[in-house]
Protein backbone atom coordinates (compact mmCIF):
# COMPACT_ATOMS: atom_id res chain seq x y z
CA UNK A 1 0.00 0.00 0.00
CA UNK A 2 2.75 2.55 0.80
CA UNK A 3 4.88 1.81 -2.45
CA UNK A 4 1.12 2.39 -4.65
CA UNK A 5 1.02 5.52 -2.68
CA UNK A 6 4.70 6.49 -3.35
CA UNK A 7 4.16 5.56 -6.80
CA UNK A 8 0.91 8.14 -7.21
CA UNK A 9 3.14 10.96 -5.29
CA UNK A 10 4.70 13.76 -7.59
CA UNK A 11 8.34 13.25 -9.14
CA UNK A 12 9.10 15.92 -7.52
CA UNK A 13 8.22 18.92 -5.70
CA UNK A 14 10.78 22.37 -5.85
CA UNK A 15 9.13 23.65 -2.36
CA UNK A 16 10.48 20.77 -1.14
CA UNK A 17 13.73 19.94 -3.05
CA UNK A 18 15.34 23.48 -3.46
CA UNK A 19 15.57 23.94 0.09
CA UNK A 20 17.92 20.63 0.42
CA UNK A 21 20.40 21.69 -2.53
CA UNK A 22 20.18 25.18 -1.26
CA UNK A 23 21.92 23.60 1.97
CA UNK A 24 24.17 21.05 0.40
CA UNK A 25 25.69 23.11 -2.29
CA UNK A 26 26.52 22.72 -5.75
CA UNK A 27 28.73 20.12 -5.29
CA UNK A 28 26.51 17.44 -3.78
CA UNK A 29 23.90 15.27 -4.91
CA UNK A 30 21.02 16.01 -2.76
CA UNK A 31 18.22 14.00 -1.97
CA UNK A 32 14.04 15.48 -2.02
CA UNK A 33 12.58 14.58 1.07
CA UNK A 34 9.14 14.22 0.83
CA UNK A 35 5.97 13.44 3.47
CA UNK A 36 2.78 11.93 2.69
CA UNK A 37 -0.09 10.13 4.11
CA UNK A 38 -3.58 9.11 3.50
CA UNK A 39 -6.51 7.49 5.51
CA UNK A 40 -5.78 4.24 4.82
CA UNK A 41 -2.84 4.11 5.89
CA UNK A 42 -3.38 6.33 8.97
CA UNK A 43 -5.91 3.82 9.86
CA UNK A 44 -4.10 1.00 9.70
CA UNK A 45 -1.18 2.44 11.46
CA UNK A 46 -3.67 3.77 14.63
CA UNK A 47 -5.12 0.69 14.71
CA UNK A 48 -1.93 -1.35 14.67
CA UNK A 49 0.07 1.00 17.20
CA UNK A 50 -2.36 3.14 18.73
CA UNK A 51 -2.91 0.46 21.70
CA UNK A 52 0.98 0.73 22.23
CA UNK A 53 1.83 4.42 23.68
CA UNK A 54 0.10 6.84 25.39
CA UNK A 55 1.22 9.99 23.81
CA UNK A 56 -0.49 11.40 20.71
CA UNK A 57 1.55 10.95 17.58
CA UNK A 58 1.41 12.04 14.11
CA UNK A 59 1.75 9.28 10.95
CA UNK A 60 3.63 9.82 7.69
CA UNK A 61 5.54 8.24 5.08
CA UNK A 62 8.72 9.51 4.24
CA UNK A 63 11.09 9.37 0.95
CA UNK A 64 14.40 10.66 0.40
CA UNK A 65 14.11 9.96 -3.36
CA UNK A 66 18.09 10.58 -5.48
CA UNK A 67 17.05 11.81 -9.08
CA UNK A 68 20.31 11.15 -10.03
CA UNK A 69 20.94 7.84 -11.21
CA UNK A 70 24.87 8.04 -11.95
CA UNK A 71 26.01 9.56 -8.08
CA UNK A 72 24.44 8.76 -4.52
CA UNK A 73 22.49 11.16 -2.76
CA UNK A 74 22.33 13.26 0.00
CA UNK A 75 20.14 14.90 2.72
CA UNK A 76 21.81 17.52 4.11
CA UNK A 77 22.51 18.19 8.06
CA UNK A 78 18.90 19.27 9.36
CA UNK A 79 16.82 19.65 12.52
CA UNK A 80 12.61 18.03 11.75
CA UNK A 81 10.02 20.50 12.15
CA UNK A 82 6.86 19.73 14.32
CA UNK A 83 8.31 16.71 16.70
CA UNK A 84 10.95 15.98 18.80
CA UNK A 85 11.39 12.40 18.32
CA UNK A 86 10.58 9.98 15.48
CA UNK A 87 10.11 6.30 16.09
CA UNK A 88 10.95 5.24 12.07
CA UNK A 89 9.91 2.07 10.64
CA UNK A 90 12.81 1.46 7.59
CA UNK A 91 10.34 -0.35 4.61
CA UNK A 92 13.28 0.31 2.31
CA UNK A 93 16.86 2.00 3.56
CA UNK A 94 17.74 3.26 0.36
CA UNK A 95 20.92 1.37 -0.99
CA UNK A 96 23.46 -0.89 0.83
CA UNK A 97 25.73 1.54 2.14
CA UNK A 98 23.47 4.52 2.85
CA UNK A 99 24.16 6.50 6.76
CA UNK A 100 22.42 8.47 9.23
CA UNK A 101 24.69 10.90 10.63
CA UNK A 102 24.04 12.56 14.01
CA UNK A 103 25.85 15.70 14.68
CA UNK A 104 27.08 17.86 17.69
CA UNK A 105 24.65 20.57 17.17
CA UNK A 106 21.08 20.42 18.82
CA UNK A 107 18.01 22.71 18.10
CA UNK A 108 15.41 23.81 20.50
CA UNK A 109 13.21 21.55 21.85
CA UNK A 110 10.92 24.19 22.52
CA UNK A 111 11.32 25.92 19.15
CA UNK A 112 10.02 23.00 16.75
CA UNK A 113 10.14 25.20 13.38
CA UNK A 114 12.81 22.67 11.64
CA UNK A 115 16.38 23.94 9.69
CA UNK A 116 18.73 22.61 7.70
CA UNK A 117 22.46 24.09 7.45
CA UNK A 118 25.43 22.98 5.55
CA UNK A 119 28.09 20.78 6.28
CA UNK A 120 30.49 23.41 7.32
CA UNK A 121 28.20 24.31 10.46
CA UNK A 122 28.47 20.94 12.72
CA UNK A 123 30.53 18.40 13.25
CA UNK A 124 29.64 14.86 13.15
CA UNK A 125 28.63 13.19 16.42
CA UNK A 126 28.13 9.22 15.28
CA UNK A 127 27.20 7.49 12.21
CA UNK A 128 24.32 5.09 11.99
CA UNK A 129 23.45 2.50 9.49
CA UNK A 130 19.14 1.72 9.57
CA UNK A 131 18.58 -1.40 8.12
CA UNK A 132 14.70 -2.71 6.49
CA UNK A 133 12.58 -3.76 7.76
CA UNK A 134 13.28 -2.65 11.27
CA UNK A 135 11.97 0.05 13.76
CA UNK A 136 14.33 2.93 15.46
CA UNK A 137 13.41 5.78 17.28
CA UNK A 138 15.63 8.88 16.63
CA UNK A 139 16.08 12.18 18.46
CA UNK A 140 15.22 14.48 15.43
CA UNK A 141 15.61 17.86 17.15
CA UNK A 142 19.07 16.90 17.26
CA UNK A 143 21.16 17.67 14.00
CA UNK A 144 21.32 14.81 11.65
CA UNK A 145 21.77 13.56 8.02
CA UNK A 146 21.28 10.90 4.97
CA UNK A 147 24.29 9.78 3.13
CA UNK A 148 24.80 7.59 0.30
CA UNK A 149 21.23 7.17 -0.83
CA UNK A 150 21.04 5.31 -4.22
CA UNK A 151 17.34 4.40 -4.54
CA UNK A 152 14.25 6.08 -2.84
CA UNK A 153 14.74 5.72 1.01
CA UNK A 154 11.22 5.00 2.31
CA UNK A 155 10.34 4.72 6.18
CA UNK A 156 7.37 4.72 8.07
CA UNK A 157 7.28 7.85 10.72
CA UNK A 158 5.29 7.84 13.77
CA UNK A 159 5.94 11.81 14.68
CA UNK A 160 5.70 12.78 18.68
CA UNK A 161 5.68 16.33 19.85
CA UNK A 162 5.55 15.87 23.51
CA UNK A 163 8.37 13.39 24.57
CA UNK A 164 12.02 13.44 23.95
CA UNK A 165 13.61 10.09 22.94
CA UNK A 166 15.70 9.52 26.26
CA UNK A 167 12.02 9.51 28.03
CA UNK A 168 10.18 7.33 24.80
CA UNK A 169 13.47 5.04 25.24
CA UNK A 170 12.95 4.60 29.22
CA UNK A 171 9.17 4.34 28.64
CA UNK A 172 9.01 1.68 26.07
CA UNK A 173 12.35 0.31 26.05
CA UNK A 174 10.74 -3.18 24.81
CA UNK A 175 9.17 -1.46 21.46
CA UNK A 176 12.10 1.00 20.23
CA UNK A 177 15.48 0.61 19.78
CA UNK A 178 17.22 3.92 20.46
CA UNK A 179 20.20 5.29 17.70
CA UNK A 180 20.26 9.11 17.74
Amino acid sequence: MIQELKADQPETNPDCYKPAVDAAGPSINAAECMYFCNDQIYDQVMQEYRQYFTEQFAVCVLVLRNHSKSANAFYPPHQDMFRQTSLNFVIDAGGDTVETLSYDRVGSYEDLTGQLVSYDEVNVHKRYQLNSPAWYALDVVRYHSVENISNDRVILALSFTDINLDALYEKYSNLVRKVL
